[in-house]
């Protein structure tokens, strides 16, 4: 019995975490990045509030919020369901080093690095990943890795209702905060 555990322990230790390259996770955030923008153009048409319009500090403000609902988009979407939907596309997930789920505290860590890592098209984050695991800084502070939808480190297998409860809660906090700029516009 002790060489079988010698065994199950080399391989084991013979399983080496991979993370997710730059270039796959880069589409990811461009479909992110684009779905996001077609769908706040699609609220606010419908709703008739346009974020861009008004004097330099409504501007700001306005910016300020959109930030805020990008970061929300992703540290929902990666705390509720491990992966947002361009992830989700490209088969990908998102897990602590540990293989498990991210917290909402991880994930929101994630998103607020980010900006950082994002600065310059992401060379920043470019410059930082390095192999196996191919992490950038939010992943780094975060202590997060970004794997194959597949891979053997993730320690549950979240359902598909995750994501639908996160589109839920996201769109309920999109249209929240649209209906309480349109308020403050008035």
């Amino acid at each position: 019995m002790g060489d079988l555990q010698m065994v199950s322990q080399e391989m084991d230790n013979s399983k080496q975490v991979i993370g997710k390259r730059f270039r796959i996770r880069l589409f990811a955030y461009l479909f992110d990045g684009l779905m996001l923008v077609f769908v706040s153009n699609a609220i606010q048409f419908i709703g008739g509030y346009d974020f861009y319009f008004g004097t330099f500090f409504t501007k700001l403000v306005d910016d300020f919020v959109a930030l805020l609902l990008i970061t929300a988009y992703f540290a929902l979407f990666e705390w509720l369901y491990g992966a947002t939907l361009g992830k989700v596309i490209l088969g990908m997930r998102v897990v602590q080093e540990d293989g498990e789920r991210c917290s909402l505290g991880t994930a929101v860590a994630r998103g607020l690095w980010r900006y950082w890592d994002g600065i310059l098209f992401g060379v920043v984050a470019l410059a930082t990943m390095e192999p196996p695991l191919y992490q950038r800084h939010g992943d780094k502070s975060a202590k997060t890795i970004v794997v194959a939808v597949n891979a053997p480190i993730i320690k549950e297998v979240r359902k598909w209702w995750w994501f639908f409860v996160a589109l839920g809660l996201y769109s309920a906090l999109y249209f929240v905060v649209t209906w309480l700029m349109m308020a403050i516009s008035v």
